[in-house]
């Protein structure tokens, strides 16, 4: 995911001239950009920081695999793991 944080910000570098709306530029993205490798069903889906971050931490998470089927995230290979967190969260009950 860190890479295709690379992507865009070396394309906005290079096309600091260009302005756009929200709506523009999702279709710019989904429909003109190929630097996203994930399913498109799991592209399209806005996600938040939250599960963002839950997904970082996910054991067997892997962007090029990651699909959502039935309303739930998955991977193409089935399920995903609990999030690991840390023992401090973890006793704490923080997500």
């Amino acid at each position: 995911m860190s890479q295709h944080g690379e992507w865009l910000r070396e394309f906005a570098e290079k096309h600091k001239h260009v302005t756009m709306t929200h709506k523009e530029f999702l279709t710019l993205f989904h429909n003109h950009m190929t630097l996203c490798t994930l399913e498109d069903s799991f592209k399209r889906r806005s996600i938040g920081w939250k599960l963002f971050e839950r997904l970082r931490v996910t054991p067997n998470y892997d962007s090029d695999k990651i699909i959502v089927k039935d309303s739930r995230i998955k991977t193409t290979e089935g399920e995903l793991e609990p999030a690991q967190r840390c023992l401090a969260c973890k006793h704490l009950g923080v997500h």
